[in-house]
């Protein structure tokens, strides 16, 4: 069974590898965007989920792209549990920024109220980077230094994830600040006024 299991797994690999080589200019082309590039990704990221489209994915990519296009310096975006706003903002953003919009130089500083999201989050984005379908697509961004939590390119680029507690002290191009305060204690006064490293 085990012997089944891996030509089944090299044959998927082996299609996927021609269908991005045959696809390739389409892919990037359609990654110019950064809904395109989450649309293009999905299958990596997650890969047992149907994308499924809503209109606040749209909004948000929107908004992100004007970060990226230095026309907002900072963005707050407040949506409901669930709605992809940690995979948008803290795995596919940054992975299209290096990628996609050519700039792996770009660091960022990533943080949340528990380790174990940061952790979370940047496994995912080095897996993305690391993935066979987007070193074939984006051969330029290649890691260097590939940590649990943190983890560098060849271009100087990097992503580092801290506790929220931690932040203060850290310098990046990109700041991330997903979910500083989790629901049990969002609505202490004594937590909501306090300051990372306090």
């Amino acid at each position: 069974m085990a012997e089944i299991r891996a030509e089944r797994t090299r044959r998927t690999t082996e299609a996927e590898r021609k269908r991005v080589a045959r696809d390739s200019e389409l892919i990037r082309s359609r990654s110019q965007t950064l809904a395109g590039f989450v649309r293009e990704a999905w299958h990596v990221v997650e890969p047992s989920s149907a994308f499924v489209h809503g209109w606040h994915l749209d909004a948000i990519c929107a908004h992100l792209e004007a970060v990226t296009d230095g026309r907002i310096n900072r963005l707050l975006i407040n949506v409901p549990p669930g709605t992809m706003k940690s995979l948008l903002t803290s795995v596919l953003w940054p992975a299209w920024e290096w990628g996609p919009k050519g700039r792996p130089s770009l660091r960022y500083l990533t943080t949340s109220y528990a380790e174990k999201y940061v952790k979370r989050d940047s496994r995912r984005m080095r897996d993305l980077v690391q993935s066979e379908w987007y070193r074939a697509l984006w051969p330029e961004v290649e890691l260097v230094r590939a940590g649990e939590a943190s983890f560098a390119n060849t271009k100087t680029g990097f992503r580092e994830g801290v506790p929220f507690a931690s932040l203060t002290g850290g310098r990046g191009d990109r700041v991330i600040i997903d979910d500083p305060h989790s629901t049990e204690t969002a609505e202490s006064d004594t937590e909501r006024t306090q300051s990372p490293g306090d």
